[in-house]
């Protein structure tokens, strides 16, 4: 897919964001890259949110294109990296989240049928909320439903990860069954990435401890002392990454 790199925006894109309010939020470029914002990604989460985005913007990158929709986007944190590559944008989550800051195009519990008008979308962008969907069948069965032929859906899971957003924390998944869902809706794989894994996973695990003050060591101490303890480690870490990985981002095509 053609489109800018993923440096800065490009004026019309970000002129566009801020016609609609948008602000970075959980993502922001830092160096040329895109990674988690610490003002708004706490020390225990941030391990994960980086090693999620680097694979979510090469998605992104690589298939975003048309009408998308943004399903639970919340603050849309994704918006910066595909504005430059999309010709519209719906941005679609329940309504009455405390954090809600942006304007939400389509509110509406996903565990309902989507208030979108069939083969519309020729991109759904669904990161970190499938494993907060009660019946996953039925909102993947509406992904087929509204993507065009020729539509994309870019999906993020989380694997080996604590409990989030309780009660409404109900999945996690395997690339077998992620498989398993595209098979079963008529979608074909087309890419398939792990979002860190091996050593990440040990990584994520003591700072998360420390954070919950299991641990009697502040949890930004444990992050920045594994990450150096673990760096010299990482051809190990990565060979581990599929038998442990974090989470997946994967994507599927309609025909």
């Amino acid at each position: 897919m053609s489109g800018p790199s993923s440096g800065a925006l490009a004026s019309g894109a970000a002129a566009q964001l801020t016609a609609r309010g948008w602000q970075p939020s959980k993502f922001a470029l830092r160096g040329g890259r895109w990674l988690s914002a610490p003002g708004e990604v706490n020390v225990a989460s941030r391990l994960f949110a980086d090693r999620a985005v680097t694979n979510y913007v090469a998605a992104i990158r690589d298939f975003a294109h048309g009408a998308l929709a943004d399903l639970g986007c919340g603050n849309a944190p994704l918006a910066g990296v595909y504005a430059p590559y999309v010709e519209s944008m719906l941005w679609v989550d329940w309504p009455g989240s405390l954090h809600q800051k942006v304007a939400l195009d389509v509110s509406q519990d996903l565990n309902q049928p989507l208030a979108i008008e069939s083969a519309s979308l020729d991109t759904v962008l669904l990161t970190d909320v499938l494993e907060h969907i009660a019946r996953p069948d039925d909102l993947i069965a509406e992904l087929r439903r509204i993507l065009r032929p020729g539509g994309r859906a870019i999906i993020g899971v989380p694997f080996l990860y604590w409990l989030h957003e309780e009660p409404h924390d109900h999945h996690r998944y395997t690339i077998h069954k992620l498989r398993d869902f595209a098979a079963a809706h008529g979608f074909a794989v087309l890419r398939e990435q792990v979002n860190g894994g091996g050593l990440d996973v040990v990584r994520d695990l003591l700072t998360k401890l420390a954070y919950a003050e299991r641990f009697p060591l502040p949890a930004w101490l444990v992050h920045h002392a594994t990450g150096a303890l673990f760096a010299p480690l990482g051809p190990v870490s990565r060979r581990a990454h599929n038998a442990m990985p974090m989470g997946y981002t994967v994507v599927w095509g309609v025909d």
